[in-house]
């Protein structure tokens, strides 16, 4: 991601973007292995947008980099992963390679950014706006989503390579960013036991505050929400009907700065909790939640005080990990060799 310090109506962006497509035609001239995708969303990045552009950049090749990196570090034969997320979002093609998306993936869905509302109008409203609805550019197609949605050009690439080298290449297919969370958790549960391990602490990590090193030191089972929304809060409590109870369930929570809309109240995130005899938030104050900007620092910080800590597991091998989904069938997530 690249951010532009750039003023703009927070509400009606659609002044700014000749602005946007020079700058981005300056980036793009000089890259053409790379997408631009241009994300505004005046819901969730409220505090920010109207200070800073963000750019999502993607790559639609494999540069030459990566191409010897991925050759000088697999061995013969070796096995390339490649994780595609068919996550798309209503956008707006500014020009060739430029993406414009008016909205996020969190508390609502692409087209109701796109459709007048009452209570977009309310949320307006209650923050002093001069607009009653939001003015987004119009939509034209539906495009990978800019933080999630997988570049399709890139798998073409990849086999390429795959073939040339002699590489295995295994797809990971899934359709929402959090359909992998339940899939991974369940991983870890499986490969804990096989080691000896406790399987019955789990991790909800929110959006950037990831902590892959103390998950295993700690012997965690690692959960990932995408966002604070209400969505991510019903993947994962559909997760927990569906498994066998925890008895210690830790939670972390992205705070984005205000209550935007489709939010999930740090009450709902508490109920999650009460799901087990031992659980508490890793480096939340409930009370200035979803203010708490802290939290970006405190959910590490805190996170290594918890006990008990365990030695490192062996490395999970591919001879497990196909044991492991011959084993465990996933609906939401297809594996194609």
């Amino acid at each position: 991601m690249v951010c532009l310090r750039h003023r703009a109506d927070i509400d009606n962006p659609c002044p700014e973007l000749p602005w946007s497509e020079h700058i981005v035609q300056q980036l793009l001239t000089n890259n053409p292995d790379l997408w631009v995708y241009q994300m505004h969303d005046p819901n969730q990045d409220r505090l920010k947008v109207g200070r800073v552009a963000y750019f999502r950049l993607k790559q639609a090749c494999l540069t030459p980099s990566y191409s010897q990196f991925l050759q000088h570090h697999l061995a013969p034969g070796g096995t390339i992963f490649l994780l595609e997320c068919n996550y798309s979002w209503l956008s707006t093609k500014i020009s060739d390679r430029h993406i414009f998306q008016f909205g996020g993936k969190g508390g609502l869905e692409p087209q109701e950014y796109l459709e007048p509302s009452a209570q977009i109008s309310q949320f307006l409203q209650d923050r002093g706006s001069l607009h009653q609805q939001w003015h987004p550019p119009a939509a034209d197609g539906s495009w990978p989503e800019s933080e999630w949605g997988f570049e399709p050009a890139l798998r073409e690439e990849v086999e390429r390579l795959a073939r040339h080298r002699g590489f295995r290449l295994r797809r990971l297919i899934f359709d929402e960013p959090q359909a992998l969370s339940a899939w991974v958790a369940s991983l870890y549960r499986w490969w804990y036991r096989q080691q000896g391990l406790p399987d019955n602490r789990l991790l909800v990590e929110s959006f950037v505050y990831l902590n892959p090193w103390w998950v295993l030191r700690l012997g965690l089972v690692p959960y990932w929400a995408v966002f604070n929304d209400l969505a991510s809060l019903a993947f994962l409590n559909h997760y927990l009907d569906s498994t066998q109870p925890y008895s210690e369930i830790y939670a972390n929570l992205f705070s984005n700065g205000l209550n935007s809309l489709g939010i999930a109240t740090i009450e709902q995130w508490q109920a999650v909790l009460e799901r087990s005899p031992h659980s508490k938030f890793i480096g939340v104050n409930t009370h200035k939640y979803p203010a708490d900007l802290a939290s970006a620092v405190r959910h590490y910080s805190d996170l290594k005080k918890l006990k008990p800590r365990y030695p490192l597991p062996n490395p999970l091998s591919l001879e497990a990990l196909d044991t492991f989904i011959a084993e465990n069938p996933q609906p939401k997530v297809h594996f194609v060799d």
